[in-house]
């Protein structure tokens, strides 16, 4: 292993000393991240095969944390979905995305909300996509926050993948 990185770091610094470079924002970086990510503050859900699933009789409010790599100036979203499916027929699914600037604790910025419809109650996956995109800041992190119907009749919503595209 010892060899392989020192390897890897010969081949960095031919190409660097080359005058060969990628800029940051020359492709675009894509992130799916499992529902299994979310967090809840209380003990309402339950993470199960890769998902975030209310198991409570009221709304679990959850948090989606995403890493921002891009933090240039100039770097943007480009698009953002999240996975859910909403079991519930009294009750909807409703995820937010959210952008925080890192230098400003008070500098959270919607982006985008949306919602399942009404009585969907269905174990059909639905995708959440969030348009228009204009995140705030270059230092911080986004965040898609949902609020996950209650338990329906023994059947729980879940939130499965949520994914963001920067550019």
């Amino acid at each position: 292993m010892f060899k392989l990185t020192i390897a890897a770091f010969s081949i960095t610094a031919t190409l660097a000393s080359a005058g060969v470079a990628v800029a940051e924002t020359d492709a675009d970086d894509r992130k799916i991240l499992s529902g299994n990510f979310c967090q809840n503050e209380n003990d309402e859900v339950r993470y199960w095969r890769g998902r975030t699933e209310n198991k409570s009789a009221t709304t679990a409010y959850i948090d989606c944390p995403i890493t921002r790599d891009i933090t240039i100036t100039g770097g943007k979203l480009t698009s953002a979905w999240a996975k859910v499916v909403d079991r519930s027929a009294v009750e909807s699914v409703e995820c937010t995305l959210w952008s925080q600037d890192g230098n400003d604790i008070s500098g959270w910025g919607l982006l985008s909300s949306r919602r399942t419809p009404v009585s969907h109650a269905s174990e059909a996956v639905l995708t959440l996509a969030f348009d228009p995109l204009d995140s705030i800041g270059g230092f911080g992190y986004y965040s898609i926050d949902c609020n996950l119907a209650a338990t329906y009749n023994g059947a729980r919503s879940a939130i499965l993948a949520y994914m963001i595209t920067e550019h």
